[in-house]
């Protein structure tokens, strides 16, 4: 049996009294979010670099006649034109990536016949300009095939095997974060990505590429939600919204800083090492990050919980130090807890169905922004749907696989569209900040998912204008959409209660996850009518923002610590029955008050606080 509101530690009134957001607090976190967003992105987003596909010809042998032409003319004369199918606003041509005029090779002449386009013969043609070397040019060599035109699918795989280790990973690392600490999990998954990324950089065919991918991808979304777990679990309730901003603006600008970094290496061996390495260098710091100590205290290891809140108090100048917490006073604890435990009661069986739903919606916000030729499933979707390019720039793919936006006609390269598309989480990230301050979490996130669904509808009417009309709807259905993604990390987090926070984010995240393997069937089964995958994917979004007014409110509510504790707060709080909780100065002073006098009377705390 699990402990009950009554007798559990109220670790928010002992961080009161240790400091609930110091000195200490701000060091560890400022560690924390190098790998929750600067590692995790890098991480995430390097491989769509590394697996991007430059722009490519058939090669066609000269002869010593023909040796004096350039190469445009020599394209001309060897190359046939098709459809540009990257453009819909009018019409456009260019060389053919995979076709060429048949060619004979007689007594070392070239003999061209017009009349007769074949597969490229001798190989291809690469186009330099942005990308030196990706898996694409290096691992075809090896193989003695190149990994274009009708095996172009094995770059989109091995994104695609990312996702899929994403599948295992989260649920596995959950069950470890909550069973056996916060902090080996979290150093468990940057000893995966030193390894199996490093590796990945040294593989010499795709075979080898695709699998090691799979191992990294077990670490992605978990490593980004991990350390925030950590954060506001040894943070007070207070800035726990501010601690999410923090990571998710971080985030962006990491992910800006990628871009950056990978236009200047054009390499993808150098660029896999570079946001790697950092992994490997990052685990010195075991001895600094602490484990959770609300975790600790959930799992009755009072002493360690103790040191790692006497050391806060030291570093945050607090009179008061921490003692060791008498145990008979503590209710035992039930069992290890799984993801049945999260449909067993029923409040949290319905925050934890409401959560993922919501979380597929959005949790893969961060996970592609992708041009045409670098996207994960755009070899699919550009066999299946030739729209598919234009509308993903505004959907949420299966209001799920990401807003995949770039800047429209824009004369701008990979890394610079990438760049802009992750510059937009740092405004939608910073104005979460006083939105749910001000008017609460399920306000928050309803309101921004309504707005972002109306976006994607009004695409249908909208798609076929000017680029730039298409381009300002994609800026703000991205900035509504990151927004709302930066929302329900935080609200998540404070729904599950401690003992299977982990494992509900990881559930979420990984029942998330299937959308991005699924989106290109349905925008297959959709190609028909082009306007139903748009109204399908905003209708999909507006029910997720209507279906959060279900949601409790949870600002300036303490964090629940065990399953039941859950149940009985959710049964009880009078913020379910408020829209939009406004904040009002006596409110607030009201709230003071009342936490006030019920930490004066938690008794069990003050025994944990020795003066």
């Amino acid at each position: 049996m699990t402990t009950t509101p009554s007798t559990a530690v109220d670790f928010d009134h002992i961080l009161q009294s240790v400091g609930s957001f110091g000195l200490y607090q701000r060091f560890i976190l400022i560690l924390l979010s190098i790998p929750s967003s600067l590692i995790s992105s890098w991480v995430a987003f390097a491989q769509i670099f590394a697996a991007a596909s430059p722009q490519h010809t058939c090669f066609v042998p000269r002869d010593f006649v023909t040796i004096n032409m350039t190469d445009e003319e020599w394209k001309n004369s060897t190359i046939p034109f098709e459809d540009d199918d990257s453009t819909y606003f009018h019409k456009t041509v260019k060389f053919s990536k995979c076709k060429q005029f048949d060619t004979e090779i007689i007594d070392h002449k070239i003999i061209i016949n017009k009349s007769s386009i074949v597969d490229c013969k001798y190989g291809w043609n690469y186009n330099h300009d942005i990308y030196d070397t990706t898996i694409v040019t290096d691992l075809c060599i090896i193989l003695q095939m190149n990994l274009v035109c009708y095996r172009d699918f094995w770059p989109a795989f091995s994104l695609m095997a990312f996702n899929i280790g994403g599948l295992f990973g989260n649920f596995f690392i959950g069950h470890i974060a909550d069973r056996y600490g916060r902090k080996i999990a979290l150093f468990l998954m940057l000893a995966v990505i030193s390894i199996f990324g490093t590796a990945s950089a040294f593989a010499t065919d795709i075979y080898t590429y695709v699998a090691l991918r799979f191992f990294v991808g077990s670490t992605f979304p978990a490593l980004f939600s991990l350390p925030f777990v950590i954060g506001i679990e040894l943070s007070g309730p207070q800035y726990r919204i501010m601690l999410n901003t923090a990571f998710c603006t971080f985030f962006g600008l990491s992910f800006c800083l990628l871009c950056f970094i990978a236009s200047l290496l054009r390499n993808w061996k150098h660029l896999l090492i570079v946001t790697s390495a950092p992994s490997a260098v990052y685990l010195i710091f075991w001895w600094i990050i602490p484990e959770s100590p609300r975790w600790l205290l959930l799992k009755k290891r009072y002493s360690q919980a103790s040191d790692i809140l006497v050391r806060a108090a030291r570093f945050n100048r607090r009179s008061r130090q921490v003692g060791a917490v008498e145990q008979e006073d503590q209710a035992s604890f039930g069992s290890e807890p799984t993801v049945l435990d999260l449909f067993r009661t029923p409040n949290l069986r319905k925050i934890t169905i409401l959560v993922t739903y919501i979380c597929s919606d959005k949790i893969t916000d961060h996970f592609y922004y992708c041009r045409k030729d670098i996207s994960v499933y755009m070899y699919v979707l550009k066999l299946l749907y030739p729209f598919s390019e234009r509308m993903f720039r505004l959907v949420n793919s299966t209001v799920y696989n990401g807003l995949i936006y770039d800047v429209p006609n824009m004369q701008l390269n990979d890394y610079a569209n990438l760049a802009l598309s992750a510059a937009v989480e740092v405004p939608a990230s910073l104005i979460t900040w006083p939105m749910v301050n001000n008017f609460g979490r399920r306000c928050s996130l309803t309101s921004t998912m309504l707005f972002g669904g109306a976006i994607t509808l009004s695409a249908i009417f909208f798609a076929n204008m000017h680029p730039w009309v298409e381009g300002g709807l994609a800026a703000v259905g991205k900035f509504a959409i990151s927004a709302s993604f930066t929302i329900i990390y935080a609200y998540a987090s404070e729904l599950y209660p401690t003992e299977s926070r982990a494992i509900g984010i990881g559930w979420s995240s990984v029942v998330a996850l299937l959308g991005v393997i699924t989106a290109p069937y349905i925008i297959y089964l959709t190609s028909d009518v082009r306007a139903l995958p748009l109204m399908i994917m905003g209708v999909l979004t507006i029910s997720g923002g209507i279906l959060a007014l279900l949601l409790p409110e949870t600002r300036n509510i303490r964090l629940p610590e065990t399953i039941e504790e859950a149940e009985v707060l959710y049964q009880t709080s009078t913020a379910t029955k408020r829209f939009c909780s406004l904040t009002r100065r006596g409110h607030r002073h009201s709230n003071r008050t009342n936490d006030a006098q019920s930490d004066s009377d938690n008794t069990v705390v003050e025994r944990f606080l020795i003066r």
